[in-house]
């Protein structure tokens, strides 16, 4: 019996060893596979923090890049400001030339006629004095029929006296016809001394209206130097003030395209954080929108072939950075989402600047054709 127990004892105890081998084994392989667990999660711990370090110098670089765009955002916003302002202020400068240019052909014209009226005038003139000059030569032969006919009526008168008692009535008609013939003479005289005064008026006004004619010729040149100078400067400035409005819409264009890089690197930076890093507006309240829908945009641009081109993608931009915000209300971020939306940002941004581009372009065709 003792033995009995003592070798059911043994018996256990050799079973009691196998066993403890078995967990030895057991605890090996729980050991080896602890060690490479703990050597996976150091690993881990390695990379999630190089990750971290990695994405904190991605934001420092994006925060450092979003200063400078700021800054240079701002700086072309002054500018298209001062040149804005500048345009308005010239506009009323180039509708002064413009006028200005008006009056002086205005001006010009009214010289024009009033130097065919003094030619004209002048011609009347000279016509009168022609005129007067035959008056002249009228009286002049009235005269000398005067003279002959009181010469006839001295004759008639001295064969009446020796006529006697018969030429007595012939007597009387002589003498009347002397008298008629003293009293044209008279007129004749008279009517000479009128024509002669006449005559020096009409020649006094005739003098005058050559100098008039002469300084109408004098002041309708300076007045056509004078225009043609005008005019030149009104090109000048017509010229100067287009120029600087292709400047202004240049500078526009460009703070439209850094506008569009700045709302890039704040989506990528809302990427980074896993959190908006801006507030979202959509395409119609946006600079470029405000300009497209209803400021400079739609009224001088809207003629471009591309014009209307431009808003699908400046919509699709907008709608892509929507489409990155609703990924960044999850616990972890859905990259099968996010890719898509970034790419899509990506090729819409790149058809706002191509548009941009083509709508300068063809305005520009147009003021040179």
């Amino acid at each position: 019996m003792g033995l009995f127990k003592r070798g059911v004892q043994a018996s256990e105890l050799d079973a009691a060893l196998q066993r403890i081998k078995e967990l030895e084994k057991e605890n090996q392989a729980l050991s080896a596979r602890l060690a490479e667990s703990e050597a996976k999660s150091a690993t881990l711990h390695g990379l999630s923090g190089r990750e971290q370090q990695l994405n904190a110098v991605m934001d420092l670089q994006n925060d450092n890049l979003k200063t400078g765009l700021l800054g240079i955002q701002g700086a072309l916003a002054l500018v298209v400001g001062d040149a804005r302002s500048g345009l308005e202020c010239s506009g009323g400068v180039s509708k002064d030339f413009a006028q200005m240019a008006g009056q002086s052909e205005q001006i010009v014209t009214e010289l024009h006629g009033l130097a065919d009226l003094s030619t004209a005038s002048r011609e009347s003139v000279n016509d009168l004095t022609s005129r007067a000059g035959q008056i002249s030569s009228v009286l002049s032969l009235i005269r000398s029929i005067a003279e002959q006919t009181n010469l006839l009526a001295l004759n008639a008168a001295i064969e009446a006296a020796r006529a006697g008692e018969h030429g007595r009535g012939f007597a009387v008609v002589a003498d009347e016809v002397r008298q008629l013939a003293d009293r044209t003479q008279k007129a004749i005289v008279e009517t000479d001394s009128v024509i002669k005064g006449m005559q020096q008026n009409v020649d006094r006004v005739g003098d005058t209206f050559s100098q008039l004619l002469e300084k109408v010729g004098v002041l309708d040149q300076d007045t056509c130097g004078f225009k043609q100078r005008v005019d030149e400067t009104n090109a000048c400035v017509v010229e100067y003030f287009s120029n600087l409005r292709r400047l202004a819409d240049n500078i526009f264009v460009s703070l439209a395209k850094v506008d569009h890089v700045i709302w890039k690197v704040n989506t990528y930076l809302s990427v980074s954080r896993k959190e908006p890093a801006f507030d979202f507006v959509d395409h119609h309240n946006c600079r470029l929108g405000k300009w497209y829908y209803e400021g400079e945009g739609k009224e001088f641009f809207s003629t471009s072939p591309h014009f209307h081109d431009l808003e699908q993608p400046h919509s699709e931009v907008h709608g892509s950075t929507r489409d990155v915000f609703a990924t960044l209300n999850k616990e972890q971020l859905d990259y099968s989402a996010l890719m898509p939306a970034l790419r899509k940002m990506e090729k819409a941004s790149e058809l706002v600047f191509d548009y941009l581009d083509r709508i300068r372009g063809d305005m520009e065709h147009a003021k040179n054709g």
